[in-house]
């Protein structure tokens, strides 16, 4: 499957964004919440959009998990366990080592 390069580039800055919603939610957002200080709805949209996002990354990383050629045989099992318990994490490297690279890669049997 080829993805485009802006799609690439866009899918590389979705796969970045729930790190640092994470931090700004535990040490900024929470605390606020916790103190009455932050309403609560806006919160609860927001956490859902990111929650989703995450999701639809889990499933675009699994399907190409099992389509990309780059991900050797013998380690895609491996990989489908490690995005689905540490996906926050494993998405960006999983992008960055098997999505990100050129197509001529692909095609030189790497």
């Amino acid at each position: 499957m080829k993805i485009s390069k802006p799609l690439k580039v866009l899918l590389g800055l979705l796969t970045l964004l729930p790190l640092p919603y994470m931090l700004v939610f535990n040490f900024v957002l929470f605390p606020r919440l916790q103190a009455g200080t932050l309403p609560f709805y806006p919160l609860f949209w927001i956490q859902g959009g990111i929650m989703s996002l995450l999701i639809g990354l889990l499933i675009f990383c699994v399907t190409q998990l099992f389509y990309n050629r780059r991900v050797p045989q013998d380690k895609r099992s491996l990989w489908a366990v490690v995005l689905v318990l540490g996906n926050m994490l494993a998405i960006p490297i999983f992008f960055w080592l098997y999505v990100w690279p050129a197509e001529s890669a692909e095609s030189n049997g790497s």
